[in-house]
């Protein structure tokens, strides 16, 4: 089995948080995030789904609400799930927006947990803005305090709720862009050591725990990391290849 050693270039990757131990969020559904130390994920408003699964009225590269002929059971609410990177910490939520209204709309991010066993799924508000009316094209934000993503056991979720219930606003209230920005970070250190020779007091104790929780290594042997051992070309082709998911098909 190859020793692994943390070479200095190596160790600046760790710490930028280039290669830790989180998986890459499909490129597909946020192409912007694949590979970024620091990035966002963003949705359109006219992405926004209301409570039957369809759409909500897009116009002008905006949604607003539907009013069903004018009818006071108007769709007052849409939603948007968010792929965000798994053990990233969250920054902002950001909207913009359009209001020329004395009522207002309200986008907030909620974050829905279950963990394992029989528990129920519990939902918590991570943050929230208003436009607060009457005031044209609206650019709002929110600190998210560094909130960490568990996508294990969570999922996430944008609302955007038009005001007052019952009433459509049309064209005077919409909602054109939200996006969440963030910044991968190494997973903090577990309690215990994997490796006598990396204790929990070492300078490099956390970036090792993060590659052999992500698979990247397995140590030298014999319960052993070696980090003081030179590290080869081959090893490091088999360090960046399962860290960054390589692949050759």
């Amino acid at each position: 089995m190859f020793c692994r050693a943390v070479l200095p270039g190596l160790s600046l990757l760790f710490a930028a948080g280039l290669l830790s131990a989180q998986a890459p969020v499909p490129a597909l559904e946020t192409p912007e995030s694949f590979g970024t130390a620091a990035g966002y994920t963003t949705m359109m408003g006219y992405d926004l789904r209301q409570n039957d699964d369809t759409l909500l009225d897009g116009r002008h590269g905006a949604t607003i609400c539907k009013d069903f002929f004018g009818l006071t059971d108007a769709v007052m609410q849409g939603y948007g799930h968010l792929a965000l990177p798994d053990g990233a910490k969250l920054s902002q939520l950001q909207f913009w927006a359009y209001d020329v209204n004395p009522d207002w709309l309200t986008v907030s991010l909620h974050e829905t947990c279950q963990a394992v066993g029989f528990n129920p799924p519990v939902t918590t508000e991570l943050g929230s803005a208003d436009t607060y009316g009457t005031i044209g094209r609206y650019f709002g934000f929110v600190p998210l305090n560094d909130h960490r993503v568990n996508n294990r056991d969570c999922a996430y979720t944008v609302r955007v709720h038009f005001t007052p219930a019952g009433v459509c606003r049309g064209d005077q209230l919409s909602i054109q862009k939200v996006h969440v920005s963030w910044f991968r970070d190494v997973s903090p250190g577990p309690p215990t050591a994997t490796f006598s020779d990396v204790p929990t007091s070492h300078p490099f104790f956390q970036y090792v725990e993060a590659l052999v929780k992500s698979g990247v290594t397995g140590g030298c042997g014999a319960g052993k990391y070696c980090p003081d051992a030179p590290l080869k070309r081959g090893q490091m082709a088999v360090f960046l290849s399962r860290a960054l998911g390589l692949q050759w098909p």
